[in-house]
């Protein structure tokens, strides 16, 4: 987990060493410059899109006036000195990168849920046994353009004697899981899901690593911004479930202990459909 006021880890530069001049060759050979991509087809089913310059994201369904609200709060937020969310989410943004890069995956289970470090794991070390690294484009230069970002879409979850296998009500933006025992004036988890929207240049490559000029992302257009989604997950607060408070958690206006809640990511570019299982 993390909080967005406080600074992340920084990382070094990955270590990759060129092959010799006839390994290259050898490579280049085999593959041929112009189907060399076909080598990194085990990258199709990683979270991370690669390359990705569409807009195609998970369904968003319409917002209703409340939500509408809410959605417009979670905005203002990034530009609130007090809250520090834009900072902070493009800080996750790109330490997630990094530590994707050094194949960091203890710093992953930190940051991110169980269900999608263990995806990482199994695709990064599928990486791994087909000899594919990954390195970041515009990391440190001048050419790195600022990171865009919008919060475009959220998700509370109430859950009360119960996981989240079985909800006994839900509606577009409010989750709720209780268990027919489940008394009132007991206390209820109260989460909030955000997908943020990316948009920029400070990106994963991949790369064959007995020949690290050979990219999945040609030189032509490592400078060209890509558009990314990242799902994010909170505790807002447990609070005594009774009918007032659960009318106030539907409308949303649950957002005033965000300033140290601690995050973790569930999703990255709709691997799981926009937000966690």
């Amino acid at each position: 987990m993390f909080h967005l006021k406080q600074a992340f880890k920084r990382f070094s530069g990955p270590s990759t060493k060129k092959g010799s001049s006839l390994l290259k060759y050898s490579l280049r050979n085999t593959f041929g410059m112009s189907n060399y991509l076909q080598y990194f087809n085990s990258l199709q089913d990683f979270p991370y899109v690669f390359n990705n310059k569409k807009t195609v994201i998970p369904p968003i369904k319409e917002l209703d006036v409340h939500e509408f609200h809410t959605l417009q709060q979670l905005n203002d937020m990034l530009d609130e000195p007090q809250h520090c969310f834009r900072e902070g989410f493009s800080l996750a943004y790109t330490t997630l990168l990094k530590m994707i890069r050094d194949h960091d995956l203890t710093g992953i289970g930190q940051v991110c849920n169980t269900d999608l470090k263990q995806d990482l794991h199994e695709e990064m070390s599928e990486a791994v046994f087909k000899d594919i690294g990954f390195k970041i484009e515009n990391e440190n230069s001048s050419l790195l353009s600022a990171i865009d970002i919008d919060i475009i879409d959220f998700n509370f979850h109430i859950s009360g004697g119960m996981g989240r296998g079985t909800n006994s009500e839900m509606n577009s933006r409010c989750h709720v899981y209780i268990s027919e025992d489940f008394d009132m004036g007991s206390q209820v988890s109260i989460d909030l899901e955000v997908m943020v929207k990316y948009i920029t240049n400070y990106k994963l490559n991949a790369f064959i690593n007995k020949d690290p000029e050979i990219c999945l992302i040609p030189d032509s257009e490592a400078r060209d911004k890509e558009i990314h989604y990242v799902t994010y997950e909170t505790n807002v607060s447990k609070l005594e479930l009774n009918f007032w408070n659960f009318l106030a958690i539907r409308r949303y206006a649950n957002l005033k202990y965000l300033d140290d809640a601690e995050w973790r990511i569930t999703d990255i570019d709709g691997r799981f459909g926009g937000y966690r299982k």
